[in-house]
């Protein structure tokens, strides 16, 4: 069926005559429309994203559909729940849409969790590319959907005496996550005394081997009920090892995934990142030819587009952009080629910002984003940051606006363990953290 180009006036009459309402949502790129209904006992908003710029241009043919989408409040922000139907933008779409609305509760669309009530949301296996229905608190309750099941022991009537009860032990249990009494140090013992009674932020400096992470997990051990908490780390080895060692009731995630889903919150993403995003674009604004200054400048300006992204950098701070460049070596040889390098990286830059790049990203948009975006973090009473050495700029700013939303920070690392000193982590980030902070 032939593509149709809807008009903004005419997805606006039609939505306002199936009772929705034009919503503003920050960091949105394209008209939303939404109204309140009511499923099952849970009060949702359904919202229909239009694929019609705010301009009132509708997007070019093949670039996306119209997506209609429940969502439900869940700690203070709007979740997607059910699962999202998709319209073509074709000559019959208020046909289709008007059905896709009619059954956004059908049982295939809306379902809740059989464990905790909560309504669930149709995901897709990153592996298998399946999909299934999940929890949609889990990224907090780690409830994967299943009804807890308490076996009943089995009573032998035939046995007249049964055996004497054991004898409770008076002694107080022992708490798994917790540094046993005989090995705790004075100094973990010092941290653990002021975290208890103190509000302060915490920031530890130590080697490797000397217990960071364990020293993390024996804090998470004393997180008060009703107190959120996030474990963030720089690399997957951590995060899975922080999810194996830690409580349960405490989100472990790198700081990737976890800006990745900050993201989504706030934009219509594609599943994966494209790393050959920085290349298409540099073709577009300086494309490569034999010549050997061209291919220079190229070079150095593909290489600053990274760093520009990993210091936070905003497109259009060129000073910001030289003194990143002035901290590492470039194989430029005259000011002119500095000069160049600096505006294409400057330009490449603002061509990958969300509106610019159709919202293809890479691996370092998924930090860069939100930091020159200025979007608002998810809030998260207690945030456990692990091996801050390799933090870039990004990163740190990432705990600074934590900070400012009301997040207690607990930041451990090694100055002398970086890992990664290419991508604007220092052996001094922890200091850097500590000017961040103050």
């Amino acid at each position: 069926m032939s593509f149709y180009n809807i008009n903004r006036n005419e997805m606006h009459s039609f939505l306002l005559s199936q009772g929705f309402q034009a919503m503003s949502i920050p960091g949105t790129i394209e008209l939303v429309y939404g109204k309140i209904v009511t499923h099952e006992g849970h009060k949702l908003s359904l919202r229909v994203y239009t694929a019609i710029n705010p301009t009132g241009e509708s997007r070019k043919k093949g670039s996306d559909a119209i997506r209609i989408q429940l969502f439900w409040m869940y700690d203070g922000k709007p979740v997607p729940v059910g699962k999202a139907q998709k319209c073509l933008r074709v000559p019959t779409w208020k046909k289709n849409m008007t059905a896709a609305i009619a059954a956004h509760a059908a049982p295939e669309n809306f379902k809740t969790c059989p464990a905790c009530g909560s309504p669930l949301v149709q995901r897709e296996n990153g592996q298998t590319g399946e999909e299934f229905w999940g929890c949609s608190t889990w990224i907090k309750t780690k409830c994967n959907g299943k009804p807890k099941f308490v076996p009943v022991a089995k009573v032998d009537s035939r046995k007249a005496d049964p055996k004497p009860l054991a004898k409770t032990d008076s002694r107080k249990p022992v708490n798994k996550f917790r540094i046993p009494e005989h090995q705790i140090s004075s100094h973990q013992r010092a941290v653990e005394t002021y975290y208890n009674n103190d509000v302060g932020n915490i920031i530890m400096g130590a080697r490797a081997g000397s217990g960071k992470t364990t020293m993390l997990k024996h804090l998470a051990s004393f997180r008060k009920q009703g107190r959120s908490m996030v474990y963030l780390a720089f690399g997957k080895k951590n995060a899975a090892e922080g999810n194996r060692k830690l409580p349960r009731e405490v989100v472990c995630s790198t700081t990737h995934s976890f800006c990745g889903r900050w993201l989504r919150e706030n934009f219509k993403l594609p599943e994966k990142s494209d790393q050959s995003k920085n290349w298409r674009i540099m073709e577009d604004i300086y494309p490569g030819m034999s010549n050997k200054d061209r291919r220079r400048i190229r070079k150095a300006a593909f290489r600053l587009i990274g760093l520009g992204k990993n210091f936070g950098i905003n497109p259009t701070d060129i000073v910001g952009l030289q003194e990143v460049m002035n901290q590492y070596s470039f194989e430029l040889e005259t000011e002119a080629e500095v000069m160049t390098a600096l505006e294409v990286a400057a330009e490449a830059l603002g061509k990958s910002l969300p509106d610019k790049c159709g919202m293809i990203y890479d691996f370092d948009d998924m930090l860069w984003w939100p930091m020159v975006l200025g979007l608002e973090p998810p809030k998260y009473d207690d945030v456990l940051a692990d091996e801050c050495q390799d933090f870039n700029a990004c990163q740190i700013d990432l705990l600074r606006k934590m900070e400012a939303r009301g997040s207690r920070i607990v930041a451990v690392g090694d100055p002398y363990q970086a890992v990664m000193p290419t991508i604007s982590s220092r052996p001094c980030c922890l200091r850097r953290l500590v000017v961040a902070r103050n």
